[in-house]
């Protein structure tokens, strides 16, 4: 049988572990997958304090134990995008005599580039390349073993807060487990996208609970990534807030009116939740079409509300988070006009992705084309599944997984996965 792995996915809205091995074709065999709902950051920061966190964590590693039937000595921590700053540099080697670039070369080339000392916060945890230049200026992947007098190349460094890795050091101390660090996003990227993808252009958009990350990436590495605080629970909090606007709008209209007649009902946050799974802004509504909410603590069991009701605050929100993409985008370094028109953006995550006509709203508020971004595994196809599953699949390609953090991911990155 082939060496499990465990890798732990922490989200805006979830805390997942993942344990799998390598099965037939080089495809991925779950033993157990263990989700906690839960708010554990917003915009960098963490929400629960290290006591909560530990006993989230714990809960979905026993959980995830057992389930599996393995013991977890050691654990892959994806580091979320939020925890991370991402650094595109160039770096160039000249040697006395053209001579065959080896694997010192490389590591050289990545390690002169690799000094931070305006990130005292900050340590480097992966380094990939854009692309490689010898003699002739030509842009390539892999240049070991290729004659050259020089070698230089567009490096993308990725760095994680001290600050998060010393709390999930201290966490892994106290459950007796090993950790090693990987970035989530470029787990993601690798995991969702071919070599011939990557070496165009990648604009990636993963949409979580609380945070919306965007990776603009090329080649093996990541030129830019950047976070906007705005995910599905603000699409939920933007279905609650009209809700209310509208109750308070008929009890102005209607001086004495009691809260039983209003017309518009008053729902919390979860029910908010419910309805957005019924949204549907594909069709065209009437005025008198109905979602039905179904739960246990109404007091008939269930309860009918206009779709527009719904439908409207969905669709503002998903145009606020369109808009905020778009300025995003307008305002990074790298020139996005570059990217061609026909080339779609991919959004994944489990923030929009579920919302019927959601993609195409965002494509008409971005100008562009988008797709929906998804792991291509018949059982675990979900867009919320793919950074967990990127996670997976990269530690899983970095077997044995106590060399990740041995070799800080140099001299193993610097390859594509495969190659030797």
């Amino acid at each position: 049988m082939n060496p499990q792995v465990a890798v732990l996915d922490i989200g805006s809205g979830k805390i997942r572990v993942l344990v799998g091995s390598r099965g037939f074709n080089d495809t991925i065999c779950l033993s157990s997958e263990t989700e906690r709902s839960c708010a554990s950051y917003y915009n960098g920061h963490w929400i629960l304090n290290p006591s909560e966190l530990y006993k989230e964590i714990h809960k979905a590693i026993v959980e995830a134990e057992r389930n599996a039937g393995v013991k977890i000595r050691q654990l892959v921590v994806g580091v979320p995008a939020d925890f991370t700053i991402t650094k595109s540099l160039s770096s160039a080697l000249s040697f006395s005599k053209k001579r065959k670039v080896t694997d010192d070369d490389l590591t050289d080339l990545h390690k002169q580039g690799s000094v931070f000392k305006d990130y005292p916060d900050y340590t480097v945890i992966n380094s990939q390349p854009i692309y490689y230049k010898l003699d002739d200026d030509r842009p390539l992947i892999q240049p070991k073993g290729l004659y050259s007098q020089k070698v230089s190349g567009l490096i993308s460094y990725i760095l994680v807060k001290n600050r998060f890795v010393e709390v999930m050091d201290d966490i892994m101390a106290r459950l007796s487990i090993e950790p090693s660090y990987l970035s989530s996003a470029l787990a993601e990227v690798w995991f969702l996208f071919d070599e011939r993808a990557r070496d165009r252009f990648v604009v990636m958009i993963d949409t979580g609970l609380s945070t919306t990350n965007i990776v603009i990436a090329q080649g093996d590495g990541i030129l830019e990534q950047f976070n906007i605080p705005f995910g599905g629970g603000d699409i939920t909090a933007y279905i609650l807030n009209f809700f209310r606007e509208l109750r308070s709008a008929v009890k102005s209209r209607n001086e004495g009116i009691s809260e039983a007649d209003l017309p518009v009902p008053e729902i919390d946050f979860s029910q908010a939740e419910a309805l957005k799974g019924k949204v549907n802004l594909k069709l065209n509504h009437r005025e008198d079409d109905i979602y039905t909410l179904t739960a246990s603590d109404l007091p008939s069991g269930t309860l009918d509300i206009k779709a527009q009701y719904v439908n409207e605050p969905v669709r503002q929100a998903i145009g606020e988070l369109g808009d905020r993409i778009k300025r995003a985008l307008a305002e990074r370094n790298h020139d996005i006009s570059n990217y061609p028109k026909h080339i779609s953006y991919h959004i994944t995550g489990g923030g929009v992705t579920s919302i019927e006509g959601a993609k195409n709203l965002l494509s008409t508020r971005l100008d562009r084309p988008i797709e929906i971004a998804h792991p291509k595994l018949a059982q675990y196809n979900k867009p919320c599944l793919s950074s967990s599953l990127g996670l997976l699949d990269l530690a899983l390609s970095l077997q044995p997984a106590q060399e990740v953090r041995k070799k800080g991911l140099f001299g193993r990155f610097f390859k594509r996965i495969g190659e030797e």
